[in-house]
C-alpha cells in the first residue's frame, strides 16, 4: 500500500473544551484528595510525565485496573489544580508535552482504532490527527516541537512515521517486512527506535533525511 493516505489530507478535528460527565467529576473529586506532592516525587520515575517547566504533572490512569479504559489529567507540582483532559469509556494513554509546554500529545482509541491525538495542556484545542481503520500510536514531539514521530500499522506491518504538526503531512521512514517501533528522538534530524527485522529486538539509530529504511 502507498505511503499516501488519508492521513495526509491536512483535516485535524479541532474541538472546544466540553462538560464533563458524571464520572470524570467523581474521579476528579477523589484525585484531588489523593494526589500529592508525596504522589508528584513518585511519579518523578517517569520524567515523561513532567511538563518542561517542572511545574505540571500528566497522568495517565485506569479505571478499576482496565488498562483499555484510561484517561489523562494534568495536575500542579503541589497535588493542586487537577483537571481531566480525556474523559470516556475508552482508551487514552501515553502523554507526552510538547517542548513548549502548551501541548500533550497522546494516543486515544476511537471506535476499533488507536489514533493519534493532541490537547493544550488545559484541556482546549482538542486535535485527532490520524484516521484510518488501522492503529497508530506512540507520538514524540521533535526537539523543537514542530514535528510528531509516531508508529502505525496502515501498511499491514508496524512502521515510524513522521508530520508537522501544524499541517499533518506524514512522510513514512521506515520500509521492512518487520517491526519498526517505540521511536524517540535523539536531535533533530536522528532517532532511536526498535526493530526485529533481524530476529531479534534490538535498538537501531538512524538519520531523519534522505529515503525511508
Amino acid at each position: 500500500m502507498s505511503a499516501k493516505s488519508r492521513d495526509q489530507r491536512a483535516h485535524p478535528a479541532h474541538g472546544a473544551m466540553r462538560r464533563l460527565p458524571a464520572r470524570c467529576l467523581v474521579a476528579i473529586g477523589f484525585l484531588a484528595y489523593a494526589v500529592s506532592p508525596s504522589l508528584a516525587v513518585q511519579a518523578s520515575k517517569n520524567q515523561r510525565g513532567w511538563s518542561p517547566d517542572g511545574t505540571r504533572l500528566v497522568l495517565f490512569l485506569p479505571w478499576n485496573g482496565d488498562a483499555a479504559d484510561r484517561d489523562i489529567f494534568v495536575v500542579r507540582r503541589d497535588g493542586s489544580g487537577l483537571r481531566a483532559l480525556t474523559c470516556n469509556d475508552r482508551e487514552d494513554a501515553n502523554p507526552a508535552w510538547s517542548p513548549d509546554g502548551e501541548w500533550i500529545a497522546y494516543f486515544g482509541r476511537v471506535g476499533d482504532w488507536l489514533q493519534v491525538q493532541a490537547v493544550r495542556w488545559n484541556g482546549s484545542d482538542r486535535r485527532q490527527f490520524t484516521h484510518g481503520a488501522w492503529h497508530s500510536h506512540s507520538p514524540e514531539w521533535s526537539p523543537d516541537g514542530t514535528e510528531l514521530l509516531f508508529e502505525t500499522n496502515q501498511d499491514g506491518v508496524w512502521e515510524l512515521y513522521r508530520s508537522p504538526f501544524s499541517t499533518w503531512k506524514p512522510r513514512r521512514l521506515t520500509r521492512t517486512p518487520d517491526r519498526d517501533g517505540r521511536p524517540a528522538w535523539l536531535r533533530d534530524e536522528e532517532v532511536l527506535y526498535y526493530s526485529n527485522r533481524d530476529g531479534d529486538d534490538e535498538i537501531y539509530r538512524r538519520a531523519l533525511s534522505g529515503d525511508s529504511a
